[in-house]
């Protein structure tokens, strides 16, 4: 649900409002959400390795708001 969720922020944003500060953001949010998705889904699930893993996500997040609202 949160790779959904985060893939529709991702396609979201307007080409005007894409910086390269912006697209950084879009890449780590990006990548952030893949390794969240694989450590919820890992076999052995360790719960400081998902929390470090959605902090990451939640982090690119709002760096990403301050980036666009900075344009």
């Amino acid at each position: 649900m949160v790779a959904i969720l985060i893939s529709r922020i991702l396609t979201i944003i307007p080409e005007e409002r894409r910086t390269p500060a912006v697209e950084t953001c879009l890449q780590r949010m990006s990548d952030s959400t893949v390794i969240l998705s694989a450590k919820c889904n890992a076999p052995t699930f360790s719960v400081n390795d998902t929390c470090a893993a959605a902090f990451a996500v939640a982090n690119s997040a709002k760096q990403l708001l301050v980036n666009v609202h900075q344009f």
